[in-house]
């Protein structure tokens, strides 16, 4: 079996940042000039959609867009489809970051005054969300950061080329062409 490396990983990833980031970004930048509760609206559509990104696709797909993109699966150990567990631990860590750190930014949001927040324009209300964010907001930010730096450090250190997410979930990504030769010699007969 082929694994997938370590370019490949992070080619995808990349690929993710860019599908998913002018959404969200524009959304956002959209939305927080409307109102000053739109950081604690947007919480479970974006949570909502980042379950589904991350955990549906993997589980559905097999990866995300990124992933299939570099012809890449997500396979558990033994080579069977990823299961909806192994999908949701997979996520779970990033998840969890992500949400605290919009937990800070709503913070944030409700510590501006109501008649300074309508004064101010998007790029302002985000440099005011980024100092009025608690500080465990910002050290939770550092954590992700570390996270997937740990991520493609941890690629470069096994045969397998397995990140954190994949040691907790029990999972491995392997090139696509690498499954379909090992499902058909599976599936042919033994002369």
């Amino acid at each position: 079996m082929e694994y997938g490396g370590f370019w490949r990983r992070l080619g995808a990833f990349v690929v993710d940042v860019v599908l998913m980031l002018p959404v969200v970004a524009t959304v956002v930048y959209w939305g927080l000039p409307k109102s000053q509760f739109f950081l604690m609206y947007w919480l479970i559509p974006s949570i909502a959609i980042n379950v589904a990104y991350n955990i549906y696709l993997v589980k559905r797909w097999g990866g995300t867009p990124g992933l299939l993109a570099f012809k890449l699966r997500i396979r558990m150990l033994d080579h069977a489809p990823v299961t909806l567990k192994a999908a949701a631990i997979r996520y779970s860590v990033l998840l969890v970051l992500s949400t605290l750190a919009a937990i800070g930014g709503i913070i944030g949001s409700l510590r501006i005054d109501e008649a300074a927040y309508f004064s101010l324009s998007t790029p302002q209300i985000l440099a005011e969300l980024a100092r009025l964010q608690p500080s465990w907001s910002r050290v939770t930010g550092l954590v992700m950061q570390l996270w997937l730096y740990g991520e493609f450090i941890c690629l470069l250190l096994n045969k397998k080329r397995r990140g954190q997410q994949d040691f907790m979930a029990g999972t491995v990504v392997v090139k696509a062409h690498s499954l379909a030769a090992r499902e058909a010699a599976l599936a042919s007969p033994v002369p």
